[in-house]
């Protein structure tokens, strides 16, 4: 239904005093059809309920049960948003969420936690690492005191706090974390679970970052050839692997199967992601600092250029990664010898 319609049918209902008698109807509806995880395989229900999600954030429900409905409803879709469409969506509806669990149920209850750690995830997408990380530590203490060192809840709350650490270059307490889950999840699901692949994903990357490249890659491999026979080659999860591995092939001086891998990211990134996720822009980015090094200077001007502009308009201007695809802009322009803008670029 169009925006201005769902605003007509509410005016009308408000002056006949049927509100708050569909507003219950309404939750209840959209708690049926709104897929309960924010997964790739229901990413197009998900794409066609989550404007009417978003078209009534403003709504306040007067009974308690259609709260707690309305909440579970928010949550999922601040899981897909996180995923799919705008951290700054996931974050608001995963704070509403947190709060309407608050209301109803209390602080302490485990719905209510798992929206904070949902808000904590939102912190770290949008780069507010500093808040995530505090949140996320209070977070996991009162999860590991009230549910227990290995409910999923605190496992999922320790995964997105090392995520955290990862990102701001703490990297003994992140690989701390990073292998206290990934033995846990080896132990109870198996090695080639997805959560033990995830988790071996994420200790891969930091291995990455500290400069270890080659016990990355050969995590990353591994990790893609397992994903590719259960997901298959076009999941997102499969193609974060393969980029990935690129990272690493290219830190290790492998340049022509990290740019082979690259492209075939990228590509596949736009087919499955879309032009304007932010995964694609990381691919893209990745790309043009390939092109850079291979001094086809004018190609890797444009897709900097793109992936600059449309990190600015997605994650707003201070952003690290949007800073990230300043720098590498200002490096191409510098190699061309626009040397002005590259100045401006790193000054600004």
């Amino acid at each position: 239904m169009h925006r201005l319609v769902q605003e007509a049918a509410r005016t009308w209902l408000r002056s006949e005093g049927k509100e708050e008698h569909w507003k219950p109807v309404f939750v209840d509806r959209l708690y049926d059809a709104f897929p309960r995880d924010g997964l790739y395989e229901y990413w197009a229900e998900c794409e066609v309920l989550f404007p009417h999600v978003k078209s009534a954030l403003t709504m306040r429900l007067a009974q308690r049960q259609a709260s707690i409905v309305w909440a579970a409803v928010l949550f999922r879709a601040a899981e897909y948003a996180l995923q799919r469409r705008s951290p700054s969506d996931g974050m608001r509806m995963a704070e509403l969420s947190q709060l309407e669990r608050g209301r109803a149920l209390g602080s302490q209850h485990q719905a209510t936690l798992r929206s904070a750690a949902l808000t904590v995830r939102a912190n770290w997408s949008l780069g507010n690492y500093k808040a995530a990380q505090l949140n996320g530590e209070d977070l996991l203490r009162i999860m590991r005191a009230s549910l227990g060192e290995t409910h999923f809840y605190t496992l999922d709350a320790t995964n997105d706090l090392a995520l955290v650490y990862t990102s701001q270059g703490k990297w003994r307490e992140a690989e701390q974390l990073h292998c206290l889950l990934l033995r846990r999840f080896e132990r109870v699901s198996g090695k080639t679970h997805p959560n033990t692949l995830l988790s071996k994903n994420n200790l891969a990357v930091l291995y990455a970052y500290q400069g270890k490249h080659d016990v990355a890659a050969e995590l990353h491999r591994e990790i893609l050839y397992a994903r590719q026979a259960t997901l298959g080659a076009d999941h997102p999860h499969t193609i974060s692997n393969m980029h990935n591995l690129a990272v690493s092939y290219w830190a290790d001086e492998r340049h022509d199967e990290a740019e082979a891998l690259f492209r075939s990211a990228l590509e596949k990134r736009r087919k499955v992601l879309g032009e304007e996720h932010l995964n694609t822009l990381t691919s893209l980015d990745s790309l043009a600092g390939v092109l850079r090094f291979r001094a086809d200077l004018a190609e890797a001007e444009t897709m900097a250029r793109a992936a600059l502009s449309s990190r600015e308009k997605i994650l707003g201007g201070r952003h690290p990664d949007v800073l990230t695809s300043k720098a590498n802009l200002a490096l191409i322009l510098h190699d061309a010898g626009q040397k002005t803008e590259a100045y401006a670029l790193n000054h600004e």
